[in-house]
């Protein structure tokens, strides 16, 4: 696995922060903060695991953007999110998700997802390059790992058929 100089977690719920703080010591930087409302510095990895769909679908857009933009040169985008198009187990993450907000007593809890291709085309739209591995396998759920990186810039010239001219 890659080295980094610096690692920074990102949690809203205060007691996931402070367990990652105790686990992971001074190995990271885990703040307790709202990825929607963050300015993105720069970074090589960023990492976005099964929160999107927990956010509105503007919501969702304004995150992937400012994580594109705070991505070096060369840096990776990886996100982790649900398929809905993944039959009976997205059916099994829908109603993990139900239960969840039931137990945390939030009744009004809504969700966002989308299915892989819809995921594929929303980062396509915020210019990046799309690689999709399922990422289910071994469990009951219907999830798929998104590795994004930016899209190279195709220019006039490139787009120009070989028989025109």
């Amino acid at each position: 696995p890659p080295l980094f100089d610096r690692m920074v977690g990102i949690d809203i719920r205060p007691r996931v922060v402070r367990v990652a703080r105790e686990a992971l010591g001074s190995d990271a930087e885990i703040l307790e903060a709202d990825a929607r409302e963050l300015t993105p510095a720069t970074h090589d990895v960023v990492l976005i695991c099964d929160v999107l769909h927990l956010m509105t679908f503007d919501e969702q857009e304004r995150v992937i953007d400012a994580a594109r933009r705070s991505l070096t040169e060369r840096g990776v985008l990886v996100i982790r999110e649900a398929d809905a198009a993944g039959g009976w187990r997205f059916a099994a993450v829908r109603i993990g998700n139900q239960l969840k907000a039931l137990v945390l007593r939030r009744w009004r809890q809504r969700f966002y997802f989308r299915t892989q291709s819809q995921w594929s085309a929303l980062f396509a739209a915020h210019g990046l390059a799309v690689t999709a591995l399922p990422n289910g396998e071994g469990t009951p759920f219907a999830s798929v790992l998104f590795r994004l990186t930016e899209a190279p810039v195709v220019s006039a010239r490139d787009r120009t058929p070989a028989h025109a001219g």
